[in-house]
């Protein structure tokens, strides 16, 4: 028996409750913008496996089974370090007019760091970072930009000042 069906078609059943009858996903209802980050290692695949003392552990039903499992994951530069690029997109469906990609790299190569990751991205300080080099860089520039989404001033934003400013692009491609 699959003692994950249960769980699986919970899962699957929530997640189909966020589309509408004609495909779009509910965030179209409202005046919705997404800034996603990327550049950041992100886990695409986690795999678990269960080694031979697993096995005779859970033969015995031992409660130290979960010191045995061995977990081997896959991770790609698209994503925030969270969520993968597909996922916060829900697929790359979203209207690319209004989806912000903030960059980790810098584009331009001017400014050295920029900050992309989930949190991070949006508190505008890289604080792992900072405590194993001794310093917290830091990159307001996220919230500088939700500002202007906010204030409706986001649309005076040139493509280049985007990228300049923020290091951020808009749609899918760089």
């Amino acid at each position: 028996p699959n003692w994950n069906k249960g769980v699986a078609d919970a899962a699957i059943a929530n997640a189909e409750r966020l589309f509408l009858n004609n495909g779009e996903h509910i965030t179209t209802l409202v005046d919705t913008y997404y800034i996603v980050g990327d550049g950041e290692n992100t886990f695409q695949t986690v795999r678990y496996y269960l080694s031979d003392t697993t096995m005779k552990f859970m033969l015995l039903e031992d409660e130290n089974i979960y010191n045995e499992i061995i977990a081997n994951t896959e991770t790609v530069a698209s994503g925030d370090g969270t969520v993968l690029m597909n996922s916060a997109t829900v697929g790359y469906s979203f209207n690319e007019e209004r989806v912000f990609i903030k960059h980790k790299e810098s584009i331009l190569q001017v400014i050295p760091v920029f900050i992309s990751k989930h949190t991070e991205m949006i508190s505008g300080q890289a604080t792992a970072l900072g405590a194993v080099m001794g310093n917290t860089p830091e990159d307001p520039t996220t919230i500088y930009f939700i500002t202007k989404i906010i204030n409706d001033s986001h649309l005076e934003i040139t493509a280049q000042q985007l990228i300049s400013d923020y290091n951020i692009t808009i749609g899918y491609g760089e």
